[in-house]
């Protein structure tokens, strides 16, 4: 499921989790589901920001290369 997807279901899951418990009905099932869900849905979003910082941590790295390059052509060209 993509993160949308995820956001979507859990929110669902969480009205129908406090829809039951209202009413006083078995909540074990819909809780489990949105147990889950919820935990896969904070790891998505962990390793969406880490896949971020990966990126601009390399755009940083490719930007200082380039700087490097540059000025050992001055230096050396």
């Amino acid at each position: 499921m993509s993160l949308a997807q995820d956001r979507q279901r859990r929110r669902q899951l969480a009205e129908d989790y406090a829809a039951r418990r209202r009413k006083f009905a078995p909540i074990s099932e819909v809780e489990q589901q949105l147990k889950k869900l919820t935990h896969r849905l904070l790891r998505s979003e962990v390793a969406e920001a880490k896949a971020a910082r990966r990126k601009a941590s390399a755009a940083t790295r490719a930007g200082s290369l380039a700087a490097d390059l540059d000025l050992f052509t001055v230096n050396h060209g």
